[in-house]
């Protein structure tokens, strides 16, 4: 099995700060219920301007 990413996803969101709590949760339960089917992990960020920056990394 190999340990390089074949996939690396890069995204970004404007969430309304009433649902941002929601929205990490939701962020970290999808990542983790990759994990399972080879998902290797993610990076969730907010950056200055309020948006949010998302890395996932996914097999070949």
């Amino acid at each position: 099995m190999s340990t390089q990413p074949g996939l690396v996803a890069i995204y970004r969101w404007r969430i309304d700060d009433e649902n941002v709590e929601a929205f990490r949760a939701r962020w970290t339960h999808a990542t983790r219920a990759l994990k399972p089917h080879g998902g290797m992990g993610s990076l969730l960020a907010r950056a200055d301007d309020g948006s949010f920056d998302a890395v996932a990394l996914c097999p070949q």
